[in-house]
């Protein structure tokens, strides 16, 4: 998903969220994307859009995922150090891959 498409879709649903009248356990959303590019994601999220930078976790089948908050909400940017291989069904068969 292009940057530009995934932050509109990211305020959309914080703010349709907020004033749909939900009753949600939190007041934010927590949502998590792949990158192939773990530096170059850090410095668009963190400085080009000024994300506050959370913390990085290492995830056990190799790899990173850099928490990004902005309000209430939770972006959760995930690097792995190789691709995973493409299961049956999931994120990797809603995207193209070219953009990961």
């Amino acid at each position: 998903m292009k940057p530009t498409l995934f932050l509109a879709f990211f305020i959309l649903a914080a703010v349709a969220a907020s004033a749909s009248g939900l009753d949600m356990l939190k007041p934010g959303l927590d949502i998590g994307i792949l990158v192939s590019d773990a530096a170059k994601a850090k410095e668009f999220y963190g400085e080009t859009l000024g994300l506050k930078h959370i913390g990085t976790i290492d995830m056990p089948n190799g790899g990173k995922m850099m928490r990004f908050q902005s309000g209430a909400s939770v972006l959760k940017v995930i690097a792995y150090d190789k691709v995973p291989p493409k299961g049956p069904s999931g994120v990797r068969e809603a995207i193209d891959p070219g953009e990961v």
